[in-house]
């Protein structure tokens, strides 16, 4: 008996390192147009000189090999606290659904830019595409990948450590959204070379907490893929800003 469970578990984990590989694979292959052309422009940043293209090459190979091990660490995760959580984030939502969240996310463009965009955008310009290519691939580049590690990782987690009932919930949605919030600003500041004005940094904070809250809250309720169909519908504004600011 002690042997079939055994083997019964050791199957479990193949399955979930096999799912996890998958998911891993999907995000980064979604995500390497987006990290190539961050690593073009970040390049120079980092090393105070214009790379040449095998060093181009390593610089964006080394960010693609850790985005892909990020992600593996954080799809095994999502898979155990998922199941511990009785969590079932990849049912298919209605395509009503999908079309209300889909629409609410370009509704919202106008608060992204409000809160975030218009003060990333001169400070930090290589977050956003001056090429139409990459104008058209961001929104579906970056929504997969980053609700992978954010909502599936991280938010099924602690809400499998937090537990059940809507008041613990909302934490567990608050404190994802607080940590990321907190990782974004570390970026950004990484990236300027000036320190963040008290108002620019109240507006980044509560733009970028806002943002994790819904996707965190649209998560909860309706799944993974309903909060990817919003992300892409905010990121839409992506197109809005080459079209615009280029």
């Amino acid at each position: 008996m002690l042997h079939k469970q055994i083997k019964l578990e050791i199957k479990k984990s193949i399955k979930r390192l096999q799912t996890s590989v998958i998911l891993a694979g999907i995000g980064t292959i979604l995500i390497s147009p987006k990290l190539f052309h961050q690593s073009c422009l970040s390049f120079p940043r980092y090393f105070h000189t214009v790379p040449d293209p095998l060093r181009l090459k390593i610089f964006f190979l080394y960010h693609l090999i850790l985005y892909f091990s990020v992600l593996l660490l954080v799809s095994m995760m999502g898979i155990y606290a998922c199941e511990r959580a009785e969590l079932k984030p990849f049912q298919t939502p209605s395509w009503k659904k999908s079309l209300i969240y889909f629409m609410l996310g370009i509704l919202l463009i106008p608060l992204s830019h409000f809160f975030v965009d218009h003060l990333l955008i001169p400070l930090v310009p290589e977050l956003y595409p001056e090429k139409l290519g990459y104008a058209l691939i961001y929104p579906f580049a970056g929504a997969f990948p980053e609700e992978l590690i954010a909502r599936y990782g991280f938010l099924s987690l602690l809400l499998w450590i937090y537990g059940k009932g809507t008041v613990r919930q909302e934490l567990a949605n608050l404190t994802v959204a607080i940590i990321f919030t907190g990782m974004a600003i570390l970026e950004i500041r990484e990236l300027i070379d000036s320190p963040l004005k008290p108002t620019e940094l109240f507006f980044l904070c509560s733009g970028i907490l806002i943002r994790h809250l819904i996707t965190g809250k649209i998560y909860i309720k309706y799944g993974f893929w309903v909060a990817i169909i919003f992300r892409i519908g905010l990121d839409l504004r992506y197109w809005l800003y080459f079209w615009f600011f280029s």
